[in-house]
């Protein structure tokens, strides 16, 4: 008696999934899995309040003693405000060190120590075309990952006079401030969501949520290490 169709093609699925496991990984391969366990862990969701209502973002350890990048419209107009870690573990409040308005990054704190921090890259050597990874708190559901491709590599649609990266990767209220990041798990730009009016997309196609650069690694080490260890002296 032949086996049915169906188990034939189950057990030529599962030889192939064996020999694809069997071969080594490339070095150049995407594994969202492995990129996820790397950096979730220095990814954290900022929540407070203004004048407008409640505040949901995402931010980044670049410190082990409690430095964060994130977006400065998501921590400028709060009243009040909090920092969560991926571990669950919460700050009811922080200090902003530093800020660039004109690519709306800041730099905050909070008093922690031996915290996990994020790698970050080099956005200059970004590609068109290449996949990335983001991790933020859509509408405050910390830890969302979603992945896609730099689109494109564009001047700031606002008229920043920096450059942008653009990609296809879903990103929410919530997302802004939260990393971008490549195949080596590194940070290579921060993810910013707008709404304005009638809570439309400041980038109205999905293609068009941005991830700003303008060298935010390669030009805003200073900003991101040194100017903020001044301002807290």
């Amino acid at each position: 008696m032949r086996p049915p169709k169906w188990l034939l093609l189950t057990t030529a699925l599962l030889a192939a999934t064996t020999q694809v496991e069997a071969r080594p990984q490339a070095a150049s391969q995407f594994d969202s899995a492995q990129i996820t366990k790397k950096i979730s862990p220095g990814v954290v969701l900022i929540k407070g309040t203004a004048s407008s209502g409640e505040i949901l973002g995402t931010g980044f350890i670049i410190s082990s003693d409690g430095k964060i990048a994130t977006n400065l419209h998501v921590v400028e107009s709060l009243k009040n405000g909090g920092v969560q870690l991926a571990s669950g573990e919460k700050f009811d409040s922080f200090s902003v060190l530093a800020f660039d308005a004109r690519k709306d990054i800041a730099i905050i704190k909070i008093p922690g120590f031996d915290l996990p921090t994020v790698t970050l890259g080099n956005s200059n050597n970004v590609q068109v075309g290449e996949p990335v990874l983001a991790v933020g708190s859509p509408l405050g559901l910390q830890g969302t990952v979603t992945t896609g491709v730099v689109s494109s590599l564009r001047e700031d649609p606002a008229g920043g006079g920096f450059k942008v990266l653009q990609t296809d990767a879903s990103v929410n209220p919530g997302n802004s401030g939260g990393p971008l990041v490549n195949r080596q798990a590194e940070v290579i730009g921060i993810v910013t969501f707008k709404i304005r009016g009638r809570r439309e997309p400041e980038f109205c196609n999905p293609h068009q949520l941005s991830a700003r650069l303008g060298g935010f690694v390669s030009r805003h080490r200073d900003v991101l290490r040194g100017r903020a260890s001044e301002v807290e002296r």
